[in-house]
C-alpha cells in the first residue's frame, strides 16, 4: 500500500497515466487529476476499472479488492439482462408475424378521414374542384348543412353567410 502511494506521487510530478504494475492480472496505471487533488488508479483488463486512491495504505488495497470483487456481480448482473433482452426480442418477432386485427376497420376510418379533410379543405379549393363519392347510407357534410340552413331560414337560403365575430355592447349585454 505504501509502494502504491509513492508510485502516485511521482505521477503527480510527471502530470501522465503511467504503468505503475500489475495487481491480481490487471495492468496499473496511475493519473493525477489537478483539478481535484486526487489520485486514480486503473485496472486494465479487457475493460478498465477506476479506483480513486487516498492516504491510507491498506484502505487503498482494500479499495482495489472491493472493485475487483464487485466485477463477478455486475457480470451475472449483465448476463441476466442479455437474457431478458433475448426473451424479449423472440417475443417481438413473434407479435410482428401476427396480423393486425383491426387492419380493416383502420382502412374505413382513414378514408372516411380523408373525405372529411376534403370537405374541410372546401373552402380554400373552391367547390368545383372537389368531387367526392359519399358511400350509400352516408350522408356528406356538405348535405347536412344545406338541410340545416334550409331549417333555420326557409326557403330563401342566402348565398354567404355574413359572421362577425365582434359583437356591439348591446348585444353582449
Amino acid at each position: 500500500g505504501t509502494a502504491l502511494i509513492n508510485m502516485c506521487q511521482n505521477v503527480k510530478a510527471s502530470n501522465l497515466a503511467t504503468t505503475i504494475g500489475e495487481y491480481l492480472g490487471f495492468k496499473m496505471k496511475a493519473s493525477y487529476n489537478s483539478f481535484f487533488s486526487k489520485f486514480t488508479v486503473n485496472l486494465k483488463g479487457s475493460l478498465s476499472y477506476a479506483v480513486e486512491m487516498g492516504n491510507n495504505p491498506l484502505g487503498n488495497l482494500q479499495r482495489l479488492n472491493h472493485t475487483l470483487e464487485v466485477l463477478p456481480k455486475e457480470l451475472e448482473d449483465i448476463e441476466q439482462q442479455l437474457v431478458n433482452i433475448e426473451h424479449q426480442l423472440e417475443i417481438a418477432k413473434i407479435e410482428v408475424k401476427k396480423p393486425f386485427v383491426k387492419e380493416e376497420e383502420l382502412k374505413e376510418k382513414l378514408e372516411r378521414l380523408a373525405e372529411l379533410n376534403a370537405l374541410l379543405d372546401m373552402d380554400e379549393r373552391g367547390e368545383e374542384e372537389i368531387d367526392i363519392d359519399v358511400p350509400k347510407g352516408r350522408i356528406s357534410v356538405k348535405e347536412k348543412l344545406a338541410d340545416m340552413r334550409k331549417k333555420v331560414y326557409g326557403e330563401k337560403v342566402p348565398e354567404k353567410l355574413e359572421v362577425t365575430k365582434e359583437k356591439s355592447k348591446e348585444e353582449v349585454l
